[in-house]
């Protein structure tokens, strides 16, 4: 794998892109923060939402430059070229910016948060008066950014390390090892930039009562452990899959990588519906501290799996890129990109609807009531989940129209659509009991990893075409995509 213009050119639109959607979710994200705060009379210090801001306005500033000094009519090649080597560099910019904004003011927010008065809901969720903790911005942008541009990567069919993927093994291991010491340098800097911050905020706050205690600095020193950890670990684990993918595509194969992501993300799936229908069989699922403890256990290995799930599927669809098959990867491509964006949007969602109960029902022992809020944002969940399930049946028709697997799979996205539809109709005797939910979904889970699975074992016994002629693809990809 060389490092030509085409490869330039897609890293630079894939890096913009991913600052647009970033800049996007981060206003979403912010407005609802501030809004639950004021909602909430909780607003007086502006340090509890100072971070959605910081970011989002150097996300701006990188936007506006790069549209109006690379842009206009008379924009040629050369200034197309301009404009991709500097979203190449802003990229890394805005991100050093979001991870140093996070590690200074993440243990400030989470200073201000200690000895807010708390509530519990139904669902188990503890929040702090409208005020959100510091790493719901890790799940509602961090993520969803990083995986959407893996997939704008992939779906130009470019590596994450080109400029030195083709290095043997020990040269290209160093370069990553480098890139993540570069990152951990400044992980230093903003760390003790962090601490020196805190310990001004907490001394003026404080006035004659201040006092430094151990708290602290630990508090600080974790928040910058965790943002270079967060951060590396997924570099890391990307590059070692950049590599394996990348030979594997040589070889027409779905490479060992992509199905360890498929077994992992599945397998802490199938753990957590066992955990909460064993829990229901035995009685003790709602009650209040088996609630709190199973959420705040559980809830870091769903976005895990989430996670885990997302980057198998991507890796996936680029990996049956050989097929040419247009409609097939264009539909994936478009199902993983609505599941990032969606989810992001109704964790807002939740988190508002949360703040709407506690401004209602301000007392921190009284019981929530559902409001037709929450039954406007299960519908908005329900309609996202018809299209992505729809999106889905697509493309397993694609993959049973190349012999990759059965079309009695496309059963497996309606299932549980299916059973929350029949469950709405009382009438007919049905009832929706979260037994039966939990039980559906450990049924589904295990058929995707049978579905995947023969997918794999297929592809190894019948490697995909490649190497093939510029013209006898594209006569292929005419044939199987009408």
């Amino acid at each position: 794998m060389f490092y030509d213009e085409r490869i330039h050119a897609g890293r630079g639109k894939a890096f913009r892109n991913t600052i647009i959607l970033a800049v996007v979710l981060l206003a979403i994200y912010g407005a609802i923060h501030t809004v639950s705060l004021f909602m909430l009379h909780d607003a007086a210090n502006p340090l509890a939402f100072i971070i959605e801001p910081l970011c989002l306005l150097a996300g701006l500033v990188i936007l506006i430059y790069g549209e109006t000094a690379f842009g206009g009519r008379d924009r040629d090649e050369m200034r197309e070229y301009q404009k991709n080597c500097y979203y190449a560099k802003a990229f890394y910019v805005f991100l050093y910016i979001f991870a140093g904004v996070y590690c200074v003011f993440a243990p400030i927010q989470s200073t201000f948060m200690l000895g807010r008065k708390s509530l519990s809901i139904p669902n188990g969720f503890v929040t702090y008066t409208g005020f959100f903790k510091p790493n719901i911005l890790l799940t509602v942008v961090e993520i969803p950014c990083f995986l959407f541009l893996l997939l704008q990567f992939k779906k130009s069919e470019l590596p994450i390390n080109s400029e030195f993927l083709a290095e043997d093994g020990t040269e290209y291991w160093h370069r990553v090892w480098g890139n993540i010491r570069k990152f951990s340098g400044l992980c230093v800097l903003y760390t003790l930039g962090s601490l020196a911050a805190s310990i001004l905020y907490l001394g003026i706050t404080s006035g004659s009562d201040f006092a430094f205690t151990v708290g602290l600095p630990l508090g600080v020193v974790l928040a910058g452990v965790l943002t270079w950890f967060s951060i590396s670990f997924e570099y890391f684990v990307l590059s070692a899959a950049e590599r394996v993918s990348d030979r594997a595509l040589q070889r027409g194969q779905i490479s060992g990588t992509t199905m360890a992501f498929c077994w992992a993300g599945f397998g802490i799936t199938l753990t957590i519906s066992l955990i909460y229908f064993i829990l229901e069989l035995i009685g003790i699922r709602y009650h209040e501290r088996v609630l709190t403890i199973t959420y705040s256990i559980l809830n870091p290995f769903a976005e895990l799996s989430a996670c885990l799930g997302n980057m198998f599927f991507i890796y996936l669809m680029s990996e049956l890129q050989p097929l040419r098959d247009r409609r097939l990867t264009g539909t994936g491509y478009t199902y993983q990109t609505l599941g990032l964006i969606s989810g992001s949007v109704l964790t807002g969602l939740s988190l508002l609807g949360t703040a709407l109960s506690i401004s209602t029902h301000p007392e921190p022992n009284e019981q929530l009531p559902r409001f037709s809020y929450y039954d406007a944002q299960t519908a908005l969940g329900l309609l996202i989940d018809l299209t992505t399930a729809i999106l889905l049946v697509i493309v397993i028709l694609r993959l049973y129209k190349h012999s990759l697997t059965s079309k009695w799979y496309c059963l497996v996205p309606v299932l549980p659509l299916a059973y929350i539809a029949v469950s709405a109709l009382p009438e007919m005797g049905f009832i929706y009991t979260p037994a039966v939910d939990d039980a559906l979904g450990i049924v589904t889970t295990i058929l995707y990893v049978l579905m995947y699975t023969g997918i794999w074992r297929r592809i190894r016994k019948h490697p995909l075409p490649v190497g093939e002629n510029e013209a006898g693809s594209a006569d292929e990809a005419g044939c199987q995509t009408e």
